[in-house]
């Protein structure tokens, strides 16, 4: 048999001090009568200034800066009475309790050992992250509490910012908090109201977005986005929409990334028009898989019946006008000699009607398969495509057979201590229909001979040149020699091409264009610059994470006069300087020219600018200067201004599309800011949402 272990241990730093053999003595004897006791359930210890025992009625009284520990609990009091038997004790007089997470302080608290139970009057403390008072509290077991009359709020100064006040609450530590009957003031001004409120407390964070607005076509606007997790790697979102004029719209989102393993995205949206009565629906879903050590899917399915419905419910996205559909379905074989893929591709294109869709490609399947070195032991890099397909004609409203396989080799050579480099190339294409151009059957074979001779030298370290030769030949159908009788007499392409680039540090500069050798029969060619291909100059400067230019040029070698873009040299040209990180500070210039509208200018500006912690402006444009910069047309543009409020953060942000102007206004909690920023994975969904 075990010993008996003392369960109690009394000490007195008054007595200590004082009388120290008095309070050894005390000590000794409270030990040995206590240890003599039968045990409870729990150990615990207690230290007080002064401590009586009533060895009859099992009854022990601390009194004066009393401590009472147990397990991972503090609880500290100016007196204590101590049930022993039925393991129960009362505290009086500013009573704090602890354990590793919480912090609650009250006049009285009276605790239960057996059933883990407490309860509290004037109770206060700390439940990460909410501040709490309450006139009553009682704990139900270890996790749980429940309160009256209660106040909370997220906010530390001693004067909150914001406060909740409510008839009762339930908390489960680390987990959740949800209050009754909820006001929402700020400082003393009550400006809410919900009947249940929510709020996680744990890992598992929710977000509520609630966005209010007005445009001079829906009139008032109020938006709300709802996420939550799903699990440790997916979440969802669920969309509410009110429009003064058209009515409610509602939808939904989940997204899912297990990296590695399986990622995707299904996003759906409905909305019944009241100023229209149409219909608007909007879906998408985007999914990629590994299935095993070989073989993977992706799919990317798109739905929307409405061009403009980017512009009228998603403001955020940048296409105004979704003229086309694409969506897709793929298993993907990889190994490190072959890749065979099945697929099935299909696109839509807007017919300008409302909501009228027709699809102009279908394909379904398409089998590719291709195998790389085929002649293992050889010099020579061999390669093997093969595809077929069924496809949709839009024209003549019948499916379409056809197959196409190819067959190259290649090889580079070295020269100069490999400052040259020669890789000549060779192929082989053979193309098979079963319907020809008018949409006849017949078996219709049509092969081509290809030839490609490309040149590098390195002229320095920083500097190199290319130089390229391509040629390919046709011949008749379902016949070896070439189609000499055609008008471009079976050849298909006679090019050279050539390129200049220009490396040094984070500076990268690149020059090419082409020269067409090609000549249809009968065809005159008065100035041999005429088959030059314009210009491209390409500038690339990055000295730095926070900036960088890019600059595209094209110049028209030679002036045909016969349209607007080969009249004049200039041809086009873009630009695009950065200054800063977007998401920050920055400073960002984009100008665009085309030729075939030489009196126009269009640039995109954007500049975000944060004078300290609390402010932040951010702006962006997109026009066209008309006319030489007689008029200006505004395509796009928007002003959001954000302060940070300690416990609140405002957001206001005027928006103008074409003939469209509103105006939203977003009121956060900083701590749903927080939990926004660990629910979601900006990057992750600006995959498959880019303007995000």
């Amino acid at each position: 048999m075990k010993p008996c272990r003392p369960l109690y241990s009394i000490s007195s730093p008054f007595l200590q001090t004082l009388y120290p053999g008095l309070r050894y003595c005390a000590v000794l004897f409270c030990i040995f009568v206590l240890g003599c006791l039968s045990l409870t359930a729990e150990e615990v210890s207690i230290y007080a200034k002064s401590l009586d025992y009533d060895q009859v009625n099992k009854y022990v009284v601390a009194e004066g800066s009393v401590t009472v520990l147990w397990q991972d609990k503090i609880l500290n009091a100016e007196k204590v009475e101590f049930w022993t038997e039925k393991e129960f004790l009362v505290a009086v007089g500013t009573v704090t309790f602890m354990d590793k997470k919480n912090t609650v302080f009250c006049d009285s608290l009276a605790y239960d050992y057996k059933s883990h139970t407490a309860e509290t009057d004037k109770a206060s403390g700390f439940f990460t992250p909410w501040y709490f008072a309450a006139k009553k509290m009682n704990k139900i077991d270890d996790n749980k509490y429940e309160m009256k009359k209660m106040t909370m709020t997220t906010c530390e100064n001693e004067k909150p910012h914001y406060t909740i006040r409510a008839t009762s609450a339930k908390i489960t530590t680390g987990k959740r908090v949800t209050v009754y009957n909820a006001v929402f003031y700020v400082r003393r001004v009550p400006v809410f109201y919900l009947p249940v409120f929510s709020q996680p407390m744990g890992g598992n964070k929710y977000s509520l977005e609630i966005e209010p607005g007005y445009n001079n076509t829906d009139g008032v606007i109020v938006k709300a986005i709802y996420g939550f997790p799903v699990s440790k790697k997916s979440y969802g979102k669920l969309y509410l929409d009110y429009y003064e004029k058209r009515g409610w719209g509602e939808g939904a989102e989940y997204n899912f990334n297990d990296p590695g393993r399986l990622q995707g995205t299904i996003y759906g949206y409905h909305i019944k028009e009241n100023t229209t009565g149409n219909e608007i629906l909007n879906f998408k879903a985007s999914h990629w898989q590994k299935l095993d050590a070989y073989w993977t899917s992706r799919s990317n399915i798109n739905f929307v019946n409405s061009q403009t419905f980017g512009s009228q419910y998603l403001q955020d996205n940048w296409t105004l006008l979704q003229r086309q559909i694409d969506s897709s379905l793929a298993f993907t074989r990889q190994t490190k000699q072959s890749t065979l893929q099945i697929s099935a591709n299909r696109t839509d294109v807007s017919t300008g009607t409302a909501g009228d869709f027709q699809t102009t490609s279908l394909m379904l399947p398409q089998i590719s398969y291709t195998r790389y070195s085929l002649l293992n032991k050889s010099p020579f890099n061999t390669t093997l495509n093969a595809t077929f397909q069924n496809s949709y004609n839009t024209a003549g409203n019948y499916y379409d057979q056809s197959a196409f396989t190819r067959v190259d080799i290649k090889r580079s050579y070295s020269f100069f201590r490999k400052k040259l480099s020669i890789t000549p190339l060779f192929a082989l294409t053979e193309n098979w229909d079963n319907r020809d151009p008018l949409g006849i059957y017949g078996d219709n074979f049509t092969t081509r001979y290809l030839s490609n001779l490309n040149m590098r030298y390195y002229v320095t370290r920083s500097m190199s040149w290319d130089l390229g030769y391509s040629y390919t030949l046709r011949s008749k159908v379902n016949e070896l020699g070439v189609d000499s009788s055609a008008i471009d007499a079976g050849e298909e392409l006679n090019q050279i091409n050539g390129q200049n680039l220009i490396y040094f540090g984070r500076v990268s500069i690149r020059n090419s264009t082409s020269y067409n050798l090609h000549r249809n029969q009968g065809e005159i060619v008065e100035d041999w610059r005429e088959k030059l291909a314009p210009l491209v100059n390409e500038l690339t400067w990055t000295p730095g994470n926070s900036l960088s230019l890019y600059v595209k040029e094209e110049n028209n070698i030679y002036l045909t006069y016969l349209d607007p873009i080969n009249s004049s040299y200039l041809r086009s040209i873009q630009s695009i300087f950065t200054i800063g990180q977007i998401d920050n500070q920055y400073l960002s210039v984009g100008v665009f020219y085309q030729a075939d509208q030489p009196d126009d200018l269009g640039f995109n500006t954007g500049f975000g600018y944060s004078p300290n912690s609390k402010w932040k402006v951010d702006y962006r444009i997109s026009a066209v200067a008309l006319d030489r910069f007689n008029s200006v047309r505004f395509n796009d543009q928007q002003i959001t201004v954000y302060r940070n409020l300690h416990c609140w953060e405002l957001k206001l942000t005027y928006r103008r599309m074409l003939t469209t102007e509103e105006i939203y206004f977003q009121l956060n909690l900083t701590s749903s800011s927080k939990n926004r920023k660990k629910l979601y994975n900006e990057g992750f969904e600006k995959e498959f949402y880019p303007w995000r």
